[in-house]
């Protein structure tokens, strides 16, 4: 793919994500060339006032393998899978959807993450036994949706999984289509 083409798609999903890691600032372009022992020259290549630049982002709370706080200074939603109620099956359209994730992670490389969540809605249960209910099934998306994409092809060290429960609703529940919203797992990539 080329990186026209990745960075219109960037723009595309980026804006429509609804999040912006970024801010105006002053940045340097460097042009640089690696070999292959590493880094061998930079050379600047301007100065200036910039509409983006990466925005220092939370540190993330699960760390990589040896601890450190994730330092991604991009994330955009690579798709939205959606689920039935109480479901974490994958149908065809959602392989497909996830076959296109991995391409662009194989083009590009990073991390995927995969962040599961569930609809407010749960049988008549105490609030202790709801919270767990959603939480589960928000985890078992998104463990579904990592264990596809570690079967299509992406390292399983490349996969972050979370769980939010019913605690980031898209929509409304006051109707089943506002409902059907809250019952996703989002992915991402990161770099």
């Amino acid at each position: 793919m080329p990186i026209n083409k990745f960075r219109a798609l960037f723009d595309e999903r980026f804006n429509a994500s609804g999040s912006s890691t970024y801010r105006q600032t002053n940045v340097q372009q460097v042009s640089a060339q690696v070999g292959q022992d590493g880094l061998l020259s930079e050379q600047l290549l301007s100065t200036g006032t910039v509409d983006i630049a990466p925005a220092p982002l939370s540190p993330d709370p699960i760390g990589d393998q040896i601890g450190r706080a994730s330092t991604a200074a991009v994330s955009f939603q690579a798709a939205s899978i959606s689920f039935s109620s109480g479901s974490s099956a994958l149908n065809s359209t959602d392989r497909a959807a996830l076959k296109q994730v991995v391409k662009l992670h194989q083009e590009f490389g990073g991390h995927v993450r995969v962040i599961g969540h569930s609809s407010q809605r749960t049988r008549d249960m105490d609030s202790n036994s709801h919270r767990l209910v959603n939480f589960q099934v928000s985890l078992d998306r998104a463990t579904a949706v990592s264990m596809e994409l570690t079967r299509l092809g992406v390292p399983a060290l490349a996969v972050l999984v979370d769980a939010r429960s019913d605690n980031e609703p898209l929509s409304y529940e006051y109707m089943p289509a506002g409902e059907a919203d809250n019952r996703r797992a989002d992915v991402y990539i990161e770099f």
